[in-house]
């Protein structure tokens, strides 16, 4: 039975039914055990109008709710005035049955075991819970918004260890303005237990206040933008979901946060709306299910941006196969971070990790670009490595730097960037994007362009595998081609190669340069550009090689690219530094010649060496810089060595080196030949043996080798008609048309008796060469066809030149080819002489040559009268 007064009333309830009372009274009613709100005849239930409801069962006794507890009467909908307590502290649980509700202001529940008000009727703006019973756990739904706060002495919602379920219904809220904790009040850890907070029919999920969550794990499902970012969170594993379109999703905890399976929700997921997930303190971010701003299952880079903020002290990574499905994606952390799953979709990446030497690693399922996310640029390191991976056929493309100095370095630092396109796709750098680095490796399959004049490594290897694509490199200042990771050397396939060092630096091979892969030997397709124009030189080191069908090298300083493995078909290059050398050596033959806007080779008065294993093909010009101009003044000296030497364009220096080595033997000499319009200008130059080949054609071709300078070489004085007459003579193949001048220094050729062996098919007669030999001094020998110069005729013929020389406007023509000394030794004793200063009539023929004897400067055959 019950009292009922106008001041406080008290009510003991032995399985007595409902009391209504007058407004604003205060019911309130205990029980020594278990008791039931239910229905006595006609009345049903507990309601007040608006007036505070108190329920108690003592001891061990459950409070069940079989009818409705309202401070509005029956039939209210919206939540009143008034708060009801129902309290089973004691021992007991609070339940509801058969759709009682609770229709209050607030409301307060203490008990001790698992207790669940999840009817859809119950409507209170205020709730406010505590269990105490280990692993007991809470259920409430509402039917509307409703707030997690301060219920007369309640606040928030606490279990012991127990699970802990919110529900709003309808298009209602759910706030936190109260902790939510399933390890009582004041705990900081994270103990057992699940907190689930739904939202899902058409609310949101929010925090105020400094309200936090403290649990084992956390779901969250709403439809609006939900943010649960109170420094006080603390729960191990979150997963949550929200479907309306655009809506957000913001959790913070105070350390370690995983993103994982609660319950039946997995992840973390949205309708293409923002999450930002935070571990704040030392705590690390751990994917171990996806995140996604498409909802679950998405494939396809939607809308919206996912931030992973670990930026306090932790790390972000993912694991068990968990991906990170969005439009953009920004990661901060201080300690090393790996998101490489094959799922991770994302258009663009940003990144900062500022943990000194922490590593960062991302791979996608096919393109991204690294760009700007939020208030993050690019993706930076603190000297930490970086490895950037695109799968599929994706491309990866630097709209932002890549740093492992951080944002705005310029100068290298440590840290390797590896970005890898392997799989099918392209790097390629924009708008001012560059890398920034102490090594970068790059592997792709298309053509891949790095060319920010803000890129900085010292290290660059680089390998792409389609067939012709093409690679870029472009460096602020000195870089080098060496190992990077297990990737060494830059290679592609067939594809063309142009690497540039700005400023004053210098291009370093370290490990080799090629167009055909690693380890190919033969020169494939593809063009070599080493640039080290803007002040640097080109070098290589340790046996790396250039092998490629051509190789252009632009530089200032003295460069050396002499490795033996070195392959091209065609060399050109361009030297401007003043007095700058340039040294070359290919493993066989190769040609002097155009590649791109490059032609021949050219040096600003620096010495030239060419060093060829088999043919030396010239159709470039080779120059030292001022020669033509200033023959007398103009250093340097160019020095060519191969099996044979074919000139089809002019080599121009004051000193030439011609070193023609043959191809089977040291003893087996190759051969200098011209083509039309080759030309070879030098002075003081020497002339080691090989074989000279005149032109066929009509137009000129020049030897004219003039000076002091001797070899040093002496091949034996061994007449001619015995073994191995041609490997110790000069050998000269006589053109059929046009004409051969030779004019060397009486030790230009070689030894102390040289020979020149003169050669000519059987058809064409001596008398029909156009030809000239000056300066020819001392015990120099001539032989034709193999047959020593032992007659006066042949003798003769030899030394007067067998037809007028042509005039020419080239400067080796339009030297002065007036009356010079020349004088010969032949086999019988006899010497024809004739004097600068004298005139042709003037001369007479010495003894064993029948005169007369005359010479007009040169002489013609006709001219000869020793007949």
């Amino acid at each position: 039975m019950g009292n009922e007064t106008d001041g406080a009333v008290v009510v003991a309830v032995t399985g007595l039914p409902g009391k209504s009372g007058r407004a604003g009274r205060i019911w309130r009613g205990a029980d020594t055990d278990s008791v039931t709100v239910g229905t006595v005849g006609s009345l049903s239930g507990v309601s007040t109008n608006t007036g505070n409801v108190t329920l108690t069962a003592l001891n061990a006794g459950d409070l069940t709710l079989a009818q409705s507890v309202s401070t509005a009467g029956f039939g209210a909908a919206s939540a009143p005035s008034g708060v009801v307590t129902l309290t089973a502290s004691a021992g007991g649980a609070v339940n509801e049955t058969g759709g009682a509700a609770v229709v209050a202001d607030q409301l307060a529940v203490t008990a001790v075991n698992a207790s669940s008000l999840t009817s859809s009727g119950n409507n209170v703006a205020v709730l406010a819970a505590n269990l105490s019973g280990a692993g007991a756990a809470f259920s409430y739904t509402d039917a509307d918004s409703f707030k997690v706060g301060t219920a007369g002495s309640l606040s928030g919602v606490s279990t012991n260890a127990g699970n802990v379920t919110l529900t709003a219904l309808g298009t209602g809220d759910l706030t936190l303005a109260q902790s939510v904790s399933t390890a009582g009040f004041g705990a900081t850890s994270a103990p057992s237990g699940i907190v689930s907070l739904d939202a899902s029919a058409g609310g949101a999920v929010n925090e105020t206040g400094g309200a936090a969550i403290v649990a084992d794990q956390l779901a969250v499902t709403a439809v609006n933008a939900s943010s649960l970012t109170s420094n006080g969170n603390n729960v191990a594993v979150l997963a949550a979901n929200l479907s309306g379109a655009g809506a957000a999703f913001r959790y913070t905890d105070t350390n370690s946060l995983t993103v994982g399976t609660v319950a039946s929700l997995s992840g973390v997921s949205s309708n293409a709306g923002n999450v930002t997930l935070t571990a704040l303190g030392t705590g690390d971010l751990t994917l171990a299910q996806s995140v996604s701003t498409a909802g679950f299952g998405a494939t396809s880079a939607p809308s919206g941006v996912v931030t992973l903020d670990a930026s306090a002290g932790g790390a972000v990574n993912e694991t068990g196969g968990a991906a990170v499905v969005a439009g953009q994606l920004a990661v901060t952390a201080v300690n090393a971070t790996s998101l490489t799953s094959n799922g991770n979709n994302v258009a663009v990446l940003a990144t900062n990790l500022s943990g000194a030497g922490a590593a960062f690693s991302y791979t996608d399922t096919d393109s991204f670009t690294v760009g700007t996310v939020g208030s993050v640029s690019g993706v930076s390191t603190n000297a930490g490595n970086v490895t950037l991976t695109a799968l599929g056929t994706g491309d990866l493309t630097l709209a932002q730097s890549v740093c492992t100095a951080g944002f705005g370095a310029t100068s290298a630092p440590s840290g390797i960037v590896s970005l890898d396109v392997s799989a099918g796709g392209a790097v390629n750098e924009t708008g001012g994007a560059a890398i920034v680095a102490d090594q970068l490796a790059v592997t792709a399959v298309n053509a891949s362009s790095l060319t920010s004049s803000g890129n900085n490594v010292a290290v660059v290897a680089a390998n792409l595998s389609g067939a012709g694509a093409a690679l870029s490199y472009t460096d602020a200042d000195s870089f080098a081609v060496g190992t990077v990771g297990s990737l060494s050397g830059v290679s592609a396939n067939a594809g063309n190669i142009t690497l540039t060092a700005l400023n004053a630096g210098d291009l370093t091979l370290a490990q080799s340069v090629s167009t055909a892969g690693f380890g190919a030997a033969s020169a494939p397709s593809g063009v070599v550009t080493l640039d080290a124009s803007a002040g640097g030189a080109v070098n290589e080191t340790g046996g790396a090689a250039v092998v490629t069908n051509q190789v252009a090298v632009t530089a200032v300083n003295a460069s050396s690219l002499t490795s033996s493995g070195n392959n091209v078909a065609v060399l050109a290059a361009n030297l401007s530094g003043a007095g700058a050398a340039f040294s070359y050596t290919d493993t066989d033959s190769f040609t002097v010649g155009t590649v791109g806007s490059l032609s021949g080779i050219a040096t600003n008065v620096g010495n030239i060496t060419i060093l060829a294993g088999g043919a030396l093909q010239i159709n470039g010009d080779i120059r030292i810089s001022g020669l033509q101009t200033a023959l007398s003044t103009v250093d340097g000296q160019i020095d060519l060595r191969a099996s044979d030497i074919e000139v089809g364009a002019t080599v121009s220096a004051k000193r030439v080196s011609l070193d023609v080595f043959g191809s089977s033997s040291p003893a087996q000499h190759g051969q200098i030949s011209g083509t039309p319009e080759g030309i070879i200008i030098a002075s003081n130059s020497r002339l080691d043996p090989g074989h000279i080949q005149g032109p066929t054609g009509t137009d000129d071709f020049a030897l004219k080798l003039s000076g002091s300078a001797s070899s040093s070489q002496n091949r034996g004085t061994a007449p001619f008609g015995t073994p191995n007459t041609e490997a110790q003579g000069l050998r000269i193949s006589l053109p059929d048309q046009g004409w051969l001048l030779l004019e060397p220094h009486a030790n230009t050729l070689w030894g102390t008796s040289p020979y020149v062996y003169l050669w000519g098919a059987a058809s064409v007669p001596l008398s029909s060469i156009h030809y000239e030999f000056k300066g020819l001094a001392g015990n120099v020998q001539f032989a034709y066809n193999n047959v020593l110069a032992n007659t006066p005729e042949i003798a003769a013929a030899l030394l007067g030149g067998l037809a007028p020389v042509r005039e020419s406007s080239r400067e080796v023509l339009a030297a002065g080819f007036s009356k010079e000394n020349v004088s010969k030794q032949v086999t019988d004793g006899s010497v024809v002489a004739v004097g600068a200063t004298e005139t042709a009539v003037d001369n007479v023929v010495g003894t064993g040559v029948v005169p007369p004897f005359q010479c007009k400067g040169f002489m013609t055959h006709a001219e000869i009268g020793c007949q």
